[in-house]
Order: C-alpha cells, then sequence, then structure tokens
C-alpha cells in the first residue's frame, strides 16, 4: 500500500479551489479535524511547483503559538526585533520569488504575528496563499478578517460520502472491499479521511483485513491504531469537566432524548457561546419523530480508542446520576467517546 493515499472524492472541491487561485487572491479551506484540509492544500501546493510556481509551506501549532512568528521561523530568517521591521521582514520574505504561493496549515493557531503577516501578504496581493482552519475554533482577528472582509473565499471541506470513502480504500488497497467491510468502513469513520486511514491501517497489521481473491474482506472487530488512541486522548483532554460528564452520560446511554441528556447532567450549554471547541460547534440537530430530539455520537471508531483512554480503563466510569428509568439510558458501551462531536438526531435516524 502506498504511503500517501490518493486523493479521491474531492473533485468538486478541487475545482473550486484551482478556480480561487486563479482568480482570486487564494483561499481557505476550514473544515472538521481529519477530514482531509491539509492533504487537500498539500496537492495544490505541489501543482503549483509542477507549474514552476515558488512554494512556501506553513504550519501553526499550540506550542509555535507563544512564539512571534513561531510558524514562520523556519521560512524567515529573522525573528528578533522591532516588531514594525519583523512584518516587513516577513512579508517579504514570504513573497520573494516567481508566482509565489504560500500554503499556512492551521492557521487559527498562529500568533498574532504571523496572523498579521498573512493578512497583510493577501491584502497586498503579493502571493496567493492557501490556508487551512479548523471549523469552530477560535482564531485571531486576522484571519478571521480574511474570509469575513472578503478577501479570500472560504470552502467548507466535508467528511467523504460512503461511494468515495469505498473509492478511496479500494485505490489504497488496490482492490475493491466487499460491501460488508464497506458499510462498516463507513458506520466506523463516517467518512472522515484520518480515521478512515487509521482503522485500515491498523486492520491489516491486525490481519483482520484481507485480500481474498481480489477482494477485501474484514472480519471480527475493529482494534485501535496507536496512533488514533493519542489523538482522541488529546481532543478529549481539553474538554471542561462539565463537557466530558455530559460525554460520559451520552456514551453509556446513547442514544438519550435531549430532555433526558439534560435531566441527567444538569447541562443544558456546557459551553459558553463564544468558547465552544470544534467538535461542539459542528453538532447538528435533526428535527421529526414522536419522541422528540435524541443525541448520539457520530461514529465508533473513536469510542473504540477511548477504551484505552486510562490504565484503569473507562468503564470503571459510571454516570454522575443514576437515569430515571434502567431502560432510558441502559449502558451500551464501555467507554466516554464515540467521535469528537455528536449528533443530535431523530428516531428514525440508523444508529452508526
Amino acid at each position: 500500500m502506498p504511503a500517501a493515499w490518493p486523493l479521491v472524492g474531492r473533485s468538486k472541491e478541487w475545482e473550486f479551489v484551482a478556480d480561487a487561485m486563479g482568480r482570486q487572491r487564494g483561499i481557505v479551506l476550514a473544515g472538521a479535524a481529519g477530514v482531509g484540509k491539509t492533504r487537500l492544500a498539500r496537492e495544490v501546493l505541489q501543482a503549483a511547483a509542477r507549474r514552476g510556481s515558488t512554494t512556501r509551506w506553513a504550519f501553526a501549532s499550540a506550542s509555535a503559538r507563544g512564539l512571534p512568528l513561531g510558524a514562520l521561523s523556519p521560512i524567515i530568517s529573522v525573528t528578533d526585533g522591532n516588531p514594525a521591521q519583523l512584518l516587513r521582514h516577513a512579508t517579504d520574505a514570504l513573497a520573494a520569488g516567481t508566482d509565489v504561493v504560500v500554503g499556512v496549515d492551521d492557521a487559527h493557531l498562529l500568533d498574532e504575528l504571523s496572523a498579521l503577516v498573512l493578512y497583510q501578504l493577501v491584502g497586498a496581493g503579493a502571493a496567493k496563499v492557501i490556508v487551512t482552519v479548523r471549523t469552530g475554533e477560535p482564531a485571531p482577528a486576522a484571519v478571521t478578517a480574511l474570509w469575513e472582509g472578503s478577501l479570500l473565499p472560504r470552502l467548507e471541506i466535508q467528511p467523504l460520502p460512503e461511494a468515495a470513502t469505498a473509492e478511496l480504500v479500494a485505490a489504497a488497497l488496490g482492490g475493491p472491499v466487499d460491501s460488508n467491510g464497506t458499510a462498516k468502513l463507513w458506520s466506523m469513520t463516517h467518512g472522515n479521511a484520518l480515521f478512515l486511514r487509521q482503522l485500515v491501517l491498523g486492520e491489516l497489521d491486525a490481519g483482520r483485513l484481507v485480500d481474498v481473491g481480489g477482494v477485501w474482506r474484514w472480519s471480527g472487530a475493529a482494534g485501535v491504531s496507536p496512533v488514533l488512541a493519542e489523538l482522541v486522548r488529546a481532543r478529549m483532554g481539553g474538554l471542561t469537566d462539565q463537557a466530558r460528564e455530559v460525554v460520559d452520560v451520552l456514551a453509556l446511554g446513547e442514544p438519550l432524548g435531549t430532555e433526558l441528556l439534560v435531566d441527567l447532567t444538569g447541562k443544558k450549554q456546557p459551553y459558553g457561546r463564544r468558547k465552544r471547541p470544534a467538535w461542539w460547534a459542528s453538532s447538528r440537530t435533526v428535527t421529526g419523530g414522536r419522541r422528540g430530539l435524541r443525541t448520539r455520537f457520530m461514529g465508533k471508531y473513536a469510542e473504540t480508542a477511548l477504551v484505552s483512554c486510562a490504565p484503569a480503563g473507562c468503564a470503571a466510569r459510571s454516570p454522575p446520576r443514576a437515569p430515571p428509568t434502567p431502560a432510558a439510558a441502559a449502558p451500551t458501551t464501555p467507554c466516554a467517546a464515540r467521535s469528537s462531536c455528536w449528533i443530535p438526531t431523530s428516531p428514525r435516524t440508523p444508529r452508526c
């Protein structure tokens, strides 16, 4: 299997991005973690390099955010001095070259000075840029101004649909997966490219995903790759105690009626309006059904990863309050999180 999976199921997004890079100053790609923003941005930069453009890539991180120009330090030679001089020097360094294209990954994590450099670069038209941000995460004002001020269009990257998920896995494995395996892959990952890759790699290593006469077949329960386990632990670690309580109760009894979930946790809104993480902001509500709104997690794979979230295991945890009736919140899973986002659904929505 190739180290880098092919870019599949993104033809419409590619056309939109190519048009924006040709007609405008660049584009902002937004979406949930693992959905494929970075991969698409890197493909755009590689295509530009093949055309002879000067390309540069910077990636922001929480650790570099505390340093002025931390994300840009691998590109620029000077990071100390007067802020005005640094701003000018950094902008000139990024724009140096012919037909320059600059990519900035996770721009919501940029420090304020780096964000201002990016804004000035776009405002002056000194280079084309492709920027990725995580939906729902707070970002510097200079970053949000890129699309709020109509300097750049913003495209929301969605998870892959089921057919594209099957096509991607087939392309990566060099052959199709049987219908049962395809359905399981979809229900476990819901088209999240990061989860999908980790799931497939883990099942290949475990010998549960095998080639039988040119068709890949998947048997047994899914395991958890160490990479995904670490990712999920890190994201769960950022939850407040209030939000974690909601997640714990939901995982033990989902799908739960929304009113029941509020009764069990006493949390109508675990986050304030201005401080919600990306997974909370990406939740959506589907109305309908005689029993009203119900809440469940989005997919099964991240839930499996959380089983190993603590040495003692998450199964030892119990809901903070006993449910009004045993049937209303019967435990269906031993651990705390199905995904990094939750979805209130109607009773008619099939479970993952």
